[in-house]
């Protein structure tokens, strides 16, 4: 019997030597190959290639030393559905000697999918709706929360329709006796958006989604009472944010019953037959249409330990898609930028891994999360979009000092398009770094996010911060905030960030539902940030806003007809806020303000001196006081001028200021908006360009919202208008266009 099993582990031995001399290798590369016609027991050359990924990984295992130098995975076109996510583990390589390169072929789209695909659907016995049973594929009682039809992501049946929301009138919380601070919040309505839950019954499977501020908390309603125009939500405790209190902070939506199910593209599962009932799309059939359902959370983890990182691994040419998502059993809490939440892709211990013309899509939660002690890696011109949360994360929120080893930092996002975030979760960043430094976000097109398009720190005041030196840089980033939540930025900072720098971005179409639709949102503690050459307009609250922090300058930047005020300030305290402002062209729409209040005037440590401001003619522009009596009073501006720039808006974000005089007078050098974004190949810039549908709804977000109706002062969206100003014309245009100020005339 011993014999047998010493003459079973040589043949076994012999076996493994023979394939892996089998294995190809080209100019010191060992090249491993997989293909939808490959099996797991070839032994990975082109002509007898692998199956999985997982079985590509395995073989690097079995190499000898020699051969692992520098190592190729090279994946055919095609889906490859993954049950378990691809894991890349100090075991599989730890790039002490080489590199490893996992791509597509190039021959073709190489997708690997978190999802399954359906069953056909039949045409359902309930008016106009199609059905599917899916309980041969998916035999899991979580409630199907994500839907995908033909590529494109189904709504979760919801009551308003999507990107409107009842406004609650206010919220009575009692704490349940036992459970463990846990609160139930009887949330009261007007009788008219009590109404719509007349049908529910029974209502266990109705979620509440209510967004407050600056995040949001997602519930599964206990009871509704129609009699006092109420329903019930379990959960911590609100009352301490005011929530309900506050003015223009507090919204919601219900979802995930099939009396909301009345517009094309919504879909319902019922736990209960296992049945996924769908109200199709226009130009969709029974037989043209594909659907899939996410079923697990995450698709790739490249995460080594403290003592090995992993090095040296280069991702390319793949496309991640279709990520799961299902809410706690207890529900969302409310939390900024949905920080806890994880990722599709997840890196912690890693240093040098990169990723290239990879797509990341339909995602549950996250895109990426470069979390703990990652280094020196970088994203380049990567796709990431139809995101449930966020797009990149970037750190960790823990403590950490500044040389804490544990510190990611040095980790690069160029070039890449990051839109539609926020599908499930609204208050997720388009790219958040937490507490990581040396950082540097540029050339990037983040758009289309119901919160902040970037976001830059994790300590709020001035406690210890190690998100030092990061830089942000020829971003392009609009669309953000769609009147959802409130307190946003395009770019936002927190804490302390000496060496950080923010130039040449151009930030536009920023709008909240309350207060702080801003631009560029220096928040508590932003303390030792350079902004310089950006391009802000368009935005509802003002393009600059600090509430308090320390050593910051903002240079050379213009701000431009955004809503409500040009810049602001919060707190104004000397010893708290420190602000140098100078060589800034400020221009507010005709009629407009350039400052929000009177705050900016009792600014004792600010330095504001140089700059060309312009309000349509009007020159009582500070606190009620002209240029001369503000100088007088406050000492601040003495060189700046009160004179029309006469500014051009194109399209592609390029700018001119016509007034040469004016710009050369307060020292102001011309730089070009048009290089913010990403660049490349025509077709890579086209498809940075949002969908002029969700342009017009934006558009039409904003003119309800701001109550526009004059149709003499509201252009169409669409129309390529420039903003003129002359003094030689005495007469004043003002066309609100994109959503409120597209061009102007004024004298």
């Amino acid at each position: 019997m011993f014999a047998m099993i010493r003459e079973s582990k040589k043949r076994y031995l012999l076996l493994t030597f023979v394939i892996l001399l089998w294995i190809p290798t080209y100019a010191g590369k060992t090249r491993i190959y997989v293909s939808q016609s490959g099996r797991d027991n070839n032994i990975g050359t082109k002509e007898r290639p692998l199956a999985t990924i997982e079985a590509a990984l395995t073989k690097i295992v079995d190499l000898k030393k020699t051969e692992r130098d520098n190592v190729e995975i090279i994946i055919g076109k095609g889906v490859y559905y993954i049950s378990n996510p691809i894991e890349i583990l100090p075991k599989h390589w730890s790039g002490i000697n080489g590199k490893l390169t996992i791509r597509g072929d190039g021959m073709g789209k190489t997708i690997i999918s978190g999802g399954i695909e359906l069953p056909p659907f039949s045409q359902s016995d309930k008016s106009g709706f199609w059905s599917v049973y899916i309980g041969d594929v998916y035999d899991e009682d979580a409630i199907v929360e994500q839907l995908f039809v033909n590529g494109k992501r189904a709504i979760l049946a919801r009551t308003p329709n999507s990107d409107t929301y009842i406004v609650p009138i206010e919220a009575k919380e009692s704490k349940i006796e036992g459970g463990n601070d846990i609160y139930r919040q009887t949330v009261i309505l007007r009788k008219e958006d009590c109404n719509v839950l007349d049908k529910i019954l029974p209502v266990n499977n109705v979620r509440v989604s209510i967004l407050h501020y600056w995040d949001m908390s997602r519930r599964k309603v206990i009871s509704i009472d129609k009699k006092h125009n109420s329903f019930t939500i379990e959960g911590t405790s609100v009352s301490k944010r005011n929530y309900f209190k506050s003015k223009n902070t507090t919204q919601l939506y219900y979802e995930n019953d099939i009396s909301f199910l009345d517009v094309p593209g919504e879909f319902f599962y019922n736990s209960d037959n296992k049945t996924i009932y769908y109200c199709p799309r226009e130009g969709e059939t029974l037989d043209n249409t594909k659907a899939v359902i996410p079923v697990i959370d995450r698709l790739l983890n490249i995460t080594g330990t403290e003592s090995t990182p992993i090095k040296y691994v280069q991702i390319k040419d793949l496309t991640l898609s279709y990520s799961d998502y299902r809410m706690p059993e207890k529900g969302e809490d409310p939390q900024q930028a949905v920080a806890s939440k994880g990722a599709a892709v997840l890196l912690n211990y890693v240093e040098n891994i990169s990723f290239s013309g990879v797509e990341v899509c339909h995602t549950g939660v996250n895109a990426m999360w470069f979390q703990r002690a990652c280094k020196s890696s970088k994203m380049d011109s990567c796709y990431l979009h139809d995101l449930g949360a966020g797009g990149i994360k970037i750190g960790e929120r823990g403590f950490l000092k500044n040389d804490d080893p544990q510190l990611t930092k040095n980790i690069i996002v160029n070039n890449s398009i990051i839109h539609e975030g926020g599908r499930i979760l609204p208050s997720a960043v388009g790219i958040t770094v937490f507490k990581a430094s040396d950082c540097q976000i540029t050339h990037n097109d983040i758009a289309d996010f119901y919160y902040s398009g970037v976001s830059i720190g994790w300590v709020w005041g001035f406690g210890e911060s190690p998100s030092k030196r990061n830089k942000v840089s020829y971003n392009h980033i609009h669309h953000i905030g769609w009147g959802g939540l409130s307190d946003m930025g395009g770019i936002y900072t927190l804490g302390q960030s000496e060496g950080t720098i923010i130039n040449n971005n151009v930030i536009h179409d920023v709008y909240s539902y309350g207060a702080d639709g801003i631009g560029i949102y220096l928040d508590e503690g932003s303390s030792g940030i350079l902004i310089k050459n950006n391009f802000v307009y368009r935005c509802k609250s003002s393009g600059f806003a600090q509430h308090y922090g320390r050593d910051n300058k903002v240079f050379n930047n213009v701000f431009a007809l955004n809503l409500k005020s040009q810049i602001d300030i919060g707190k104004t305290e000397q010893e708290n806020n420190t602000l140098i402002f100078k060589n800034n062209v400020v221009c507010a729409p005709c009629g407009g303000k350039i400052f929000l209040n009177d705050q900016w005037g009792k600014y004792v440590n600010l330095i504001a001196d140089e700059n060309l401001y312009w309000a349509g003619g009007n020159l009582k522009l500070f606190d009620n006081l002209d240029h001369k009596e503000w100088v007088s009073k406050t000492g601040k501006d003495t060189h700046s001028i009160i004179m029309d720039p006469i500014l051009q808006i194109n399209d592609e974000n390029h700018f001119k200021i016509l007034n040469s005089k004016a710009y050369r007078v307060v020292s102001f050098e011309l730089f070009d908006g048009g290089k913010a974004g990403v660049y490349g190949k025509k077709s890579w810039q086209t498809l940075s360009k949002i969908d002029p549908f969700r342009e017009i709804l934006f558009d039409d977000i904003v003119r309800l919202k701001e109550k526009v109706e004059d149709n003499k002062q509201l252009s169409s969206s669409h129309q390529k208008i420039s903003i003129y100003g002359s003094a030689a014309i005495l007469c004043l245009v003002l066309v609100i266009g994109r959503f409120y100020v597209r061009s102007h005339l004024c004298a």
